[in-house]
């Protein structure tokens, strides 16, 4: 099974979504006809700026629900990653949710309730590397890292940490800041440190798959389309 979302960063991001637009064009083949979101799962992006943002129109594209926080959020700061969304999932209905960044992210299928299940009350991340580098966060010997781009898991678990991130932020604490200013990155690579149990990376890509670390990823579309053709 394909991952349900890629995600990439700066010009790698645009090579990608270059090379999957072409072979497949505005429709990924990987989605259903009259294919359903399961009510049970609400995925959220961030956009504050008037225009749709990428995934908004990929999501559009294919019929997939999705729900944008931070459009009132000016200036953009990446705290716009937590404080809207707090707000959004406390009137959240659903049992999973996905949040993944607007520009870096596509997606390939519908994410499945059982894949969101597995983790019981968990958080699980797209594969990153470990920048920023900051004192207070080891180093780890696999070099596993979340990237705060793509995460999903139980809504509950998210809201807390998200509320505690939040905290955080107030009172200045150095975990979530870098060069003077938020970063959710820091925030996520501190939650994964103190919380191992319930933190976790996604590391064969089943649901989300980084580029930088899978660059066989559109080697595997093809494949894939190509069985589903014949």
């Amino acid at each position: 099974m394909m991952p349900a979302f890629i995600t990439a960063s700066g010009p790698t991001r645009h090579k990608l979504f270059a090379a999957v637009d072409e072979h497949f064009g505005s429709v990924t083949p990987f989605v259903k006809p009259g294919e359903q979101l399961c009510p049970e799962i609400e995925i959220f992006t961030y956009n504050n700026r008037a225009s749709a943002c990428y995934l908004e129109r990929r999501c559009a594209a294919i019929h997939l629900n999705l729900s944008v926080t931070a459009k009132v959020y000016k200036p953009w700061n990446w705290f716009g990653k937590v404080g809207p969304l707090i707000h959004m999932l406390k009137r959240s209905t659903a049992q999973y949710v996905f949040c993944l960044d607007g520009d870096d992210t596509f997606p390939v299928r519908f994410p499945k309730l059982e894949e969101c299940a597995e983790l019981g009350d968990g958080i699980r991340f797209v594969r990153g590397n470990d920048w920023p580098d900051v004192p207070w966060i080891p180093k780890n010997s696999e070099h596993m890292y979340p990237a705060a781009c793509a995460y999903f898991g139980k809504r509950d678990t998210i809201l807390q940490l998200l509320e505690r991130t939040a905290r955080l932020w107030r009172c200045k604490n150095p975990v979530v800041i870098y060069r003077k200013g938020f970063d959710d990155q820091i925030a996520w690579k501190f939650h994964h440190f103190c919380y191992p149990e319930l933190l976790s990376i996604d590391r064969d890509g089943k649901t989300l798959v980084n580029l930088g670390f899978d660059a066989r990823i559109i080697s595997r579309l093809k494949g894939l389309a190509g069985q589903r053709a014949g």
